[in-house]
């Protein structure tokens, strides 16, 4: 790969809106490959400084952390969602329906949009986001409602 080459495929990764979300995307192959081809074709009177190449390596593995991290928490959230949804099945609840009527009634079941669970309230779909309040016992006896949110 040709310093014009390397270039070139740093410029379409890394300009424009999204180009964050590019870089991201690229992963190890691609930035090793990188790494390696500008290793290769440096100027042998003036190589890259060890530590350029040690802050681009760290770097790296800050970013993959972070998304490694996000991953988990996006997954940990979803699951905390689907818990809390499918812990109001047989509650009475009022909240507001996908088309923003206001719907009251007992939670029949659970569905999933994509990742997120909604409510089925008398046919109509509630998101966990547009509940108002929650009333009804838990098997302990205890009785709990008010806003949510």
């Amino acid at each position: 790969m040709t310093a014009a080459a390397i270039a070139a495929t740093t410029q379409k990764t890394t300009s424009g809106p999204t180009a964050s979300n590019r870089v991201l995307e690229m992963g190890n192959d691609v930035f090793l490959k990188l790494l390696l081809a500008e290793l290769r074709n440096q100027d042998p009177l003036s190589p890259m400084d060890n530590h350029q190449l040690l802050q681009q390596i760290a770097q790296l593995r800050a970013v993959e952390s972070n998304l490694q991290l996000t991953r988990t928490l996006e997954a940990v959230m979803r699951g905390q969602a689907l818990q809390t949804a499918a812990g109001l099945i047989g509650r009475e609840i009022e909240g507001l329906s996908d088309e923003g009527q206001v719907v009251s009634g007992k939670v029949e079941r659970i569905t999933l949009d994509g990742a997120k669970p909604k409510l089925v309230v008398r046919g109509e779909m509630v998101t966990l986001e547009n509940i108002r309040s929650v009333a009804g016992t838990t098997e302990s006896g205890n009785w709990w409602g008010g806003i949510l949110g």
